[in-house]
């Protein structure tokens, strides 16, 4: 790979047109490289010791592909006259300098590239957030008596137009990329404001955003202004060129009322799993089959790797901590019944690997997940027991072979009605459980009752289940996404990937099982595999991102996605049938666990994981203008007690899902509780 060098002119101009740009320290950057569909940040910005920028994409992206799609030539790196340079002070409501934001506007009116400095000329804003900065504008307010009408825009250019027609106004940093914090809003909550949003997609839900903050802090007169004659993306800088009467469309704004909008989860269906996530054979496998089947390519995928990690054994893995990461994997799809062509995928996938290893297709897969211990006999060790030889004086005893055991303890479970397990493990005393639990941690599973001493060590368990979102939720109990049962799966949405009346044609695999067939027949012995040195830089930017918890059941459910991700990465390394991970291996299972995460939203939404809390916030979305204490202990029918009560709504509370409001009737003040 060689790397390109870039005039220090032209810094800003690269970093202003990259998205997701990370400041990762001593003059370097990170962003997602604009050739490939890219979701990691897969691209490298620095600073060389000559003063030049140095400018690499680790998943092989020429630097020419780079810049023609960032839109530039190369002489565009350089200064260009007709580019004209606006640069917006962002000052605190004291008139302190927080950051410059810049930006460049072409010579046709365009928008160009932005960008950030601090007050001490650093670039990028550090550890800032934009929620967090000043409104623009913020340090006129401080004169300005109290229901003053101000009006809040979207942006920096906007405000500054009111502003030349006399108009007090302050911007939100960025528009609708950000949203400022109820802390930043505060300021102007004293005043009587017009909230005006851009007329676009995104600008009306940002604006409603702060409508909800504001009438939290008690604005008095907080009003709506609708400029119906906008054009795509029409804000006060049109309005203003085009003439329109501001100071009518102030006094025709009407009172904002936030009315609880709720998006179907069928809208939230994640989009479709990046590209990097094909890398290598099973992108090929993949392509071969997804023509001649009606399962969702997702599926097909996400079974393959599940297919073949189990195939291999223990031989590839990675250490983390202490702990070994193979490439066995859990993951169940869900999808809508039959609909979701869930099971197909696993019929075809289960052919192709018959063709590669017909002893491991026949002898270790199973299915019908019930106990711990039936799970643990499936892989057991060899048990003996010391028999009392009959008449021996004195007593003699010899090792007597019970169970010989199992030798080989790659398994892989199919549970097409993964709902079954979920009752299961609900039971008293089931071991279900904290079985799985520990074949995905270590492979050496055991209960503790005196009555089953089986056990086995060094067992390779991989699972794929099948499930309903419906009957998920409804069986998933608080115990299993609370003890680390959930977060150790992936959670794949699936559904019918197309439609074969006459049910699809021949596979033609080409050389893809006899290469497959290779990769198993390498996977013998002990291979620990680590990160490349592009790998391991890669794995610092992604890394505190990756670690970083989210509130409520979908938190309790991702949890451990670093060890997901490594042991994803694994798997593509040993697929490939490399020797270490290297940057595509990672994208790939990046890619994978993007795709499982969003799956997980849409799956558990914003659901906090306890069932009564989960209840109450259901009956509050539901009423019109919320729930006194005494309707909410209605709703749950009397038979939960104060103290768990609390609880429920302290965790919506917490979790900023609901909001406790003061009515005061007749002097008597009553709890009324409202979703957020």
């Amino acid at each position: 790979m060689t790397d390109t060098l870039f005039d220090t002119s032209a810094v800003d101009r690269v970093l202003g047109l990259l998205q997701g740009v990370k400041d990762v320290g001593s003059g370097k950057f990170s962003a997602r490289c604009p050739s490939h569909e890219d979701r990691v940040s897969s691209l490298s910005i620095a600073e060389g010791d000559d003063g030049k920028i140095l400018l690499k994409c680790h998943a092989g992206c020429a630097p020419s592909a780079v810049i023609r799609d960032l839109g530039l030539e190369w002489k565009d790196l350089f200064k260009n006259p007709a580019v004209t340079r606006i640069q917006h002070d962002i000052k605190d409501h004291t008139g302190q300098l927080v950051a410059h934001h810049h930006r460049e506007r072409n010579a046709d009116g365009t928008k160009g590239p932005v960008w950030w400095t601090q007050p001490n000329g650093t670039h990028n804003l550090g550890g800032m957030q934009t929620k967090n900065l000043p409104l623009y504008g913020a340090e006129k307010l401080p004169g300005l008596p109290d229901g003053t009408t101000v009006i809040l825009t979207e942006g920096e250019p906007a405000r500054d137009a009111l502003e030349t027609m006399g108009i007090h106004a302050v911007g939100t940093i960025t528009g609708a990329a950000s949203n400022p914090s109820t802390e930043i809003l505060k300021h102007i909550a004293r005043f009587r404001v017009i909230l005006w949003p851009d007329n676009d997609e995104a600008g009306g839900p940002h604006m409603r955003r702060c409508g909800a903050i504001l009438q939290e802090l008690g604005t008095s007169d907080l009003r709506w202004l609708d400029w119906k004659e906008a054009p795509h993306r029409g804000d006060a800088v049109q309005a203003v060129t085009m003439g329109v009467d501001i100071n009518q469309l102030v006094a025709d704004a009407k009172p904002f009322t936030l009315e609880p909008t709720y998006v179907d989860a069928q809208d939230l269906w994640p989009a479709p799993i990046g590209d990097e996530a094909y890398h290598g054979i099973a992108g090929e496998i993949v392509s071969a089959i997804a023509p001649h089947s009606e399962a969702d390519p997702v599926a097909l995928l996400l079974t393959f790797l599940a297919a073949a990690g189990s195939a291999m054994g223990r031989s590839f893995y990675a250490q983390a901590e202490g702990d070994r990461h193979g490439t066995n994997i859990f993951c169940v799809l869900v999808g809508d019944s039959s609909k979701a062509r869930k099971g197909s995928s696993f019929g075809r996938i289960k052919d192709l690997m018959a063709r590669v290893d017909p002893m491991w297709a026949q002898d270790h897969i199973t299915t019908g997940l019930s106990s711990g211990e039936g799970f643990i006999h499936e892989v057991r060790d060899p048990y003996e027991k010391e028999t009392l030889v009959k008449g021996s004086d004195p007593p003699r005893y010899v090792t007597e072979v019970v169970d010989a055991g199992v030798e080989d303890k790659r398994l892989l479970l199919v549970e097409s009605e993964f709902v079954s397990p979920l009752k299961m493990m609900a039971r008293e005393g089931n071991t279900l459980s904290a079985i799985i639990r520990q074949a995905f941690d270590s492979g050496t599973l055991r209960t503790m009752t005196k009555s089953s001493p089986t056990r086995a060590t060094d067992a390779h368990i991989s699972i794929i289940g099948h499930v309903t979102r419906d009957e998920l939720l409804r069986n998933l109990s608080e115990t299993e996404s609370g003890n680390g049962f959930a977060n150790r799966f992936l959670w794949v949405c699936a559904k019918r990937g197309r439609v074969l009346p006459e049910g699809g044609g021949q596979i033609y695999y080409g050389d893809l099982i006899p290469r497959l067939h290779g990769v198993l027949v390498k996977a013998q012995g002990d291979r620990l595999l680590a990160r490349d040195a592009d790998a391991k830089a890669m794995w610092a930017l992604v890394y505190e991102e990756l670690s970083e918890g989210k509130p409520g059941l979908l938190g309790a459910v991702t949890a451990r996605a670093e060890a997901i991700v490594l042991r994803l990465s694994v798997l593509y390394a040993s697929l490939d049938g490399d020797n270490a991970i290297r940057v595509p291996h990672l994208l790939a299972a990046l890619a994978v666990w993007e795709y499982c995460e969003a799956s997980s939203k849409y799956i558990f939404g914003d659901a906090t994981g306890d069932s009564i809390a989960d209840k109450i916030l259901i009956g509050l979305r539901e009423s019109s203008g919320g729930l006194t204490r005494t309707a909410v202990s209605d709703l749950l029918n009397h038979h939960v007690s104060a103290k768990r009560l609390d609880q429920a709504l302290n965790l919506l509370q917490r979790h900023k899902k609901a909001a406790c409001h003061i009515d005061v009737t007749d002097g008597h003040p009553a709890e009324r509780w409202k979703p957020i």
